[in-house]
Order: C-alpha cells, then structure tokens, then sequence
C-alpha cells in the first residue's frame, strides 16, 4: 500500500519518487537491510509529501 502513495505523492508535490516505479517489485536484493531502506525511504517521502501539501494548502 505505501508504495502505491509514491505516485500519488509524487503528482501532488512535483518531487521524484525515492524508488523508482516498479523497483521495489523487481528488486533482487530481499535482504533485511534493503528491504528497511527501501521502506523507509517510502515513510519519509509520504510524511515529507504530506507535510508539503498541507503547506500548500
């Protein structure tokens, strides 16, 4: 669900998405240690994008 945000996110603040549409699906690192940055990665762009729109409003 949260990288289904990152489009969203991306088209209401103009900002480039932190995965690249479809990474996440493709990659084959599933280590732990990826898998925590690429979610990450995800909370902060939407809390960050979030945060912008209700600036812009």
């Amino acid at each position: 669900m949260l990288f289904e945000l990152f489009g969203e996110i991306s088209t209401v603040t103009g900002e480039k998405s932190p995965v690249g549409q479809g990474k996440s699906k493709k990659t084959t690192d599933i280590s732990k240690e990826n898998v925590r940055k690429l979610v990450m990665a995800g909370y902060d762009f939407v809390i960050n994008g979030i945060k912008k729109c209700l600036l812009l409003n």
